[in-house]
């Protein structure tokens, strides 16, 4: 399997070669001719537009309801008003990431099936970037577009100084605001001042302390509903719950809601509880980095007495990393008979999803993208009444994100 991820990196990166000497003499070619290439999608600071019912066209500033011509062709602002379409401008702050590879798809969809027209901006994790791309094309772009931006911030927190600068760069523009909150409440009551006093403003949030609860009654669904938990048949079930830096507040919320303990995960290693007649015993080693946990979880499972009868990760890279390992012992292949260990994720990553389905994981939760953009959708372009009256201090700016569960037993939703 090692062999097989050299090869398959070996391909990617003989493949982005191959494509970046394409590019080269396209780029060439079309200097020649007197033509503006495209941006690149995975580069900082490029630009993407598509238009409903056709392709992705990636050109510099040009409408997102026609392909770019060389000559002849009207912006969008030079058309009669009556054929001017009320279209997206969205600001990521990173396209290669997981949770924005899965949005941007439900955000497409949603898109084509509303006749609404998109164009995308890639900050490539550059908060000054971002605030330029939107401060250049709110001055290129007509009043009916409303924005929607990822910020960029300290681990994606919405961040009181990234969203004045975003604001301002964004003038007087309908803004959506898409973030994680990292305060111990749903807004802290800066964000809440600054969003909720800015006209036509909405920020549709995700707490993962939600979605921490969310995945420990995932949990304590599976341990009432599985046939048998004690797979070494000694008396309990030994259950490994495992941290990531950063993930702590939603491991405790899971833990808290799957077994009824006290947050504290430190204090709870070792300890003993009953579900519904099942002994839990629980296992929470330190908070290590994703490469220390795969490292060290190698190591235990080469011990034939080790305890793992149930794993529960803090994200979904986590848990396929431990996947792989598992495997390589024979472990959670999928084919209803080897032994499987119950693997939990977080993070509901298409990759995750698809080991769910394919037997080889318990399950995940992850945000409902679909769901996210409908609201969005809604709440931009159908005369949402809340959005329409923000800033004049009667409407809640904020609202959170929901969470979905992905599971391969019975009880599924």
């Amino acid at each position: 399997m090692k062999q097989s991820g050299w090869k398959d990196n070996y391909q990617k990166k003989a493949c982005r070669s191959a494509c970046g000497i394409v590019c080269l003499i396209l780029g060439l070619l079309l200097g020649a001719c007197g033509l503006q290439p495209a941006g690149d999608p995975l580069l900082p600071g490029s630009l993407h537009t598509e238009s409903p019912g056709q392709g992705t066209a990636q050109v510099p500033l040009q409408t997102p309801t026609q392909p770019s011509e060389p000559s002849g062709q009207k912006k969008i602002s030079e058309q009669p008003e009556d054929e001017q379409a009320t279209y997206l401008l969205v600001f990521w702050h990173a396209m290669a990431d997981p949770d924005i590879v899965a949005f941007r798809t439900a955000l497409r969809e949603q898109l084509s099936l509303r006749g609404i027209a998109l164009q995308e901006y890639d900050a490539g994790n550059n908060a000054v970037s971002q605030q330029t791309q939107i401060r250049e094309a709110v001055n290129q772009h007509l009043s009916d577009a409303v924005l929607l931006i990822d910020p960029v911030g300290a681990d994606r927190n919405l961040r009181e100084a990234c969203l004045r600068a975003d604001f301002e760069a964004a003038g007087s523009s309908p803004v959506i605001i898409v973030g994680e909150l990292a305060d111990e409440t749903a807004a802290s009551d800066e964000n809440a001042s600054i969003i909720g006093s800015r006209p036509r403003t909405l920020c549709f949030f995700s707490d993962e302390r939600t979605g921490g609860r969310i995945q420990g009654q995932m949990i304590r669904d599976y341990i009432r509903t599985a046939q048998q938990t004690d797979l070494d048949g000694d008396g309990e079930t030994g259950v490994w719950i495992l941290r990531a830096p950063g993930r702590e507040a939603a491991a405790e919320e899971s833990v808290c809601e799957a077994f009824g303990v006290e947050a504290d995960l430190s204090a709870s290693d070792g300890e003993l509880v009953d579900i519904d007649g099942n002994r839990m015993r629980l296992h929470c080693p330190e908070s290590l980095s994703v490469e220390d946990t795969v490292r060290a979880f190698d190591e235990l499972l080469r011990d034939p007495g080790f305890p793992a009868e149930m794993i529960v990760c803090p994200d979904d890279e986590v848990a396929s990393r431990l996947l792989v390992t598992l495997q390589s012992y024979g472990c959670n292949l999928g084919d209803g008979r080897c032994f499987t260990i119950p693997l939990f994720g977080f993070g509901g990553t298409t990759v995750c999803r698809a080991n769910v389905a394919a037997g080889m994981m318990a399950g995940t939760v992850g945000l409902d993208w679909d769901a996210l953009a409908e609201n969005i959708l809604d709440a931009a372009f159908g005369q949402d009444s809340a959005f329409l009256q923000t800033g004049d201090g009667t409407a809640a700016p904020f609202r959170e994100i929901e969470w979905k569960v992905y599971r391969m037993f019975t009880n599924a939703s």
